[in-house]
């Protein structure tokens, strides 16, 4: 048992079911499976499930739950790791990202909508209403974004290498705007070319680099809100990043 996973096991709370953990399960996947948040968008979501002779245990079990705009196909060997041992994993693709409906907008409505997914996969029949969330990165910083809405079944977050304040750990560390937003929003529209020359392309001026957004509107809004905005941008204000995340728990 690696330490991510024995940690995720004791804070699910999940010791009852340590003897059937202890057993490698067969895997079933559910792909694009179109779940409703509260405004009606549908998120694309796959589900890796414990199985037995091919077919889903009918069984509840502890689930996690993580949320990209990478695509999720991404995850299928996380995915299915996870359910050999006994957990239904949950991997979806952010709000307008791949096969998600809805506008892409880095950052806005991951709150929200990571509230929902959580209290969605505790309301399933092969949940046993504890949830945890897992996730690097963007992966992270959605999990915190999650967590500020206090959604009752979360239990547990494993959120690496995703700042809690996005303002000050990453957008404008010192109240200096960083490099790190542009960059990723330059290699979230898919221009590996410019990508891989980044230094080349920091060194333009603002609108010299955002000409490389012209097809983008998304990120050319995000980009210039980064700049605009500094206080309240698309990565979350500096007042809603700066509070801190507690549960009951």
């Amino acid at each position: 048992m690696n330490l991510m996973r024995a940690l995720l096991l004791i804070a699910l709370g999940a010791f009852g079911q340590l003897a059937a953990m202890a057993q490698e399960f067969d895997i079933v996947s559910f792909v694009k499976v179109m779940v409703a948040m509260r405004d009606g968008t549908r998120l694309a979501t796959d589900i890796y499930r414990p199985a037995q002779g091919g077919k889903a245990v009918h069984a509840k079990f502890p689930v996690l739950v993580t949320r990209s705009p990478y695509n999720k196909n991404g995850e299928k060997s996380r995915g299915e790791f996870f359910a050999r041992h006994g957990y239904v994993f949950v991997a979806q693709d952010c709000r307008g990202f791949f096969a998600s409906e809805g506008k892409p907008e880095p950052f806005v409505g991951e709150g929200a909508d990571s509230f929902d997914t959580v209290e969605w996969a505790a309301a399933q029949a092969w949940s046993n209403g504890k949830v945890g969330t897992t996730g690097a990165s963007y992966l992270g910083m959605n999990q915190l974004a999650g967590a500020i809405e206090r959604p009752p079944h979360l239990e547990a977050i494993y959120a690496a290498v995703g700042p809690g304040n996005y303002y000050g750990d990453s957008a404008y560390r010192g109240g200096v705007p960083g490099h790190g937003v542009p960059v990723w929003l330059l290699n979230s529209t898919g221009q590996s070319g410019l990508v891989k020359q980044a230094d080349a392309w920091l060194a333009n001026s603002r609108e010299k680099r955002a000409e490389a957004f012209a097809q983008f509107p998304v990120q050319q809004q995000a980009y210039w809100e980064f700049y605009q905005h500094p206080h309240s941008t698309l990565i979350g204000s500096k007042r809603a990043s700066g509070r801190r995340v507690t549960t009951n728990r």
